[in-house]
């Protein structure tokens, strides 16, 4: 049961720490989040020793609990990180991912790239946010090797809360649609040099985005 809450406390400041409810350098106190989430001390602690792990708070003993800043070296070494690994998971992707899966996926997309000159909402915005975050997870989660899979999956969690910072910013949406449009083309036909390819221009213009919009 304590697991349980750990878990749910870990999901639920993580999401807060993500849509910028706790900002950066901002305090955490262990006390208020007890009265906003429901949760005990116990899990509370657990979830935020947790999120200090990952990268995403830092735990001063006896003088609290801060968000971490995303700075400039942060969003090279996310970068760095995904440069290296993602382009080589995607082309092992192929055929790991349930073809229903890819082409719901691909409906989402084109549906956007159908109507590029509809302006989005804010609501809209977060869709395809979150439909990033889910189809690089995928495609990570395909990664048979333990290690670079675990680290791949906390780096994507860094770069998600990079993405949402920047997406009010950041309105070009249309080339980044068309980017997981031909990631998705080729994992649909198993062309693993045409997923290694996708993959890396897209993470090469991701990150030429984040550095100008951060």
């Amino acid at each position: 049961m304590t697991r349980a809450k750990s878990q749910t406390a870990y999901e639920l400041i993580k999401q807060k720490i993500f849509d910028g409810v706790y900002p950066p350098l901002s305090d955490i106190s262990e006390e208020i989040l007890q009265q906003e989430l429901g949760i005990s001390r116990t899990p509370i602690h657990e979830a935020l020793q947790r999120l200090g792990d990952e990268g995403f708070v830092n735990i001063y003993p006896r003088k609290g609990t801060i968000v971490t800043e995303m700075t400039l070296d942060t969003i090279y070494w996310i970068y760095e990180a995904r440069e290296l690994n993602e382009p080589y998971i995607t082309r092992h992707a192929c055929g790991r991912l349930p073809v229903q899966w890819l082409k719901r996926m691909q409906k989402e997309y084109q549906s956007r790239k159908d109507n590029n000159d509809k302006i989005l909402t804010m609501e809209e915005r977060k869709h395809f946010i979150q439909l990033d975050f889910e189809l690089h997870n995928a495609i990570v989660g395909t990664c048979r090797n333990d290690f670079i899979r675990d680290m791949m999956l906390r780096v994507g969690d860094h770069s998600h809360r990079l993405r949402i910072r920047t997406s009010t910013l950041n309105r070009e949406y249309d080339c980044s649609i068309q980017e997981h449009l031909d990631i998705i083309d080729a994992l649909l036909r198993d062309d693993l040099d045409a997923a290694e390819a996708a993959a890396y221009q897209h993470i090469r213009a991701a990150k030429a985005k984040a550095f100008e919009y951060y």
